[in-house]
């Protein structure tokens, strides 16, 4: 039985690990050899996977090893109605897919670069967060919020179901060279409100969200560090919030007396007047252009796209580096530009690239450097 396994891609070479040539595969079925998830767990090593068929687990679940969580067959989703808790797995590798769970947590000292992936799942709320824990989010429904220290969250939804809480909370200084990734995600739902705070020392890239909210300022950046590398991005993000005439304004913060550039560009905003930029620190390097506000019938309250005659359409920087989709002029908005939301509305199936990174503007004589995070049943 084929199961989900991570690949990367860098041009035109597939990058295959060594690591899974003598991994186990083990089946969790009710009425299986194991009967539940623990028990496999529990009887696997490193880079040994458990594929577990498609029902009702109650039971707590710890993971401490570098294993995959997957579904025994594509496109069912198997619940788990306890806690999921991630112990001591420092310097491991973990991979979960087709879950639906309630709460899952991070708990142990992490020395050594750990990561997790969480691909196509569900869970009520997760509490990640921790030095050099690397969590990588991808097309995934989180209903309460979630707080990871570094790391990439990529086609989800976030849809916020306790009032007072941030919806997304990136806290700590992240010891890794890594951006800081929030890309095509929703946060919020037509009837609630999301919001984030991000106090990290990461270099952001917040491209095409969609984020209703109900308060202002919508994101709070607050510096814990200097911030290496080059400009923190804010592109191409659609906001729709019921305070009309809030005195904050999108984007707030950038505490801290750290140097940075910041470039927000081709940002709409619906029902708020509130501005797109706080106050800035006195050694801030701001780029701001093609942010536009209009009314809520601008866009499909539902989804954020543009409706047809929208001032949005078309209304992005013309420069050919954030053209659409359709190599137009690049739409304001989160369906503008190659990160457009329409990349990631779609469910993951079979061999899917979840997200692709590849530079807007390469000089010639250049390397052409393109990486991909995916996955292949």
């Amino acid at each position: 039985m084929n199961a989900m396994r991570p690949y990367q891609l860098s041009l035109l070479f597939l990058m295959l690990t060594t690591g899974e040539l003598f991994a186990t595969d083990r089946v969790v079925s009710v009425t299986g050899t194991y009967n539940t998830i623990s028990s496999a767990v529990a009887a696997s090593a490193d880079g040994d996977r458990i594929l577990i068929a498609a029902g009702t687990y109650n039971e707590f679940v710890h993971l401490s090893r570098s294993i995959s969580l997957l579904p025994l067959v594509e496109g069912e989703r198997f619940q788990l109605t306890q806690t999921l808790t991630v112990v001591q797995a420092n310097g491991s590798t973990i991979l979960i897919s087709g879950m639906k769970g309630t709460y899952l947590q991070l708990v142990g000292t992490y020395t050594s670069p750990t990561t997790l992936r969480i691909v196509d799942s569900y869970f009520q709320g997760c509490q990640l967060s921790a030095p050099n824990f690397r969590v990588e989010l991808l097309r995934d429904t989180i209903q309460q919020s979630i707080q990871i220290s570094s790391g990439l969250v990529v086609g989800c939804s976030i849809t916020g179901g306790v009032g007072g809480t941030y919806h997304l909370s990136v806290i700590g200084n992240n010891q890794s060279p890594d951006d800081l990734l929030i890309i095509g995600n929703t946060f919020g739902s037509v009837s609630g409100d999301g919001d984030l705070f991000l106090s990290t020392n990461d270099r952001i890239r917040m491209e095409n969200n969609f984020i209703r909210s109900q308060r202002s300022p919508i994101v709070d950046v607050i510096r814990t560090g200097p911030v290496l590398g080059g400009a923190s991005i804010f592109l191409n993000n659609t906001v729709h919030t019921t305070m009309i005439d809030g005195g904050g304004s999108f984007i707030c913060g950038f505490i801290g007396d750290h140097p940075q550039n910041i470039i927000v560009k081709n940002n709409a905003i619906m029902n708020y007047n509130g501005g797109f930029l706080g106050p800035l620190p006195f050694n801030a390097a701001v780029v701001q252009s093609h942010n536009m506000i209009a009314p809520p019938s601008s866009i499909d309250i539902g989804t954020g796209e543009p409706v047809i005659g929208s001032a949005f359409i078309d209304a992005g920087d013309p420069d050919p580096r954030y053209l659409d989709l359709d190599l137009t002029r690049n739409d304001v908005g989160c369906y503008g530009g190659s990160n457009s939301r329409a990349n990631f509305t779609t469910a993951m199936g079979s061999a899917v690239v979840g997200f692709m990174q590849a530079p807007r503007v390469v000089s010639q004589g250049d390397a052409v450097n393109i990486t991909a995070t995916g996955f292949d049943r």
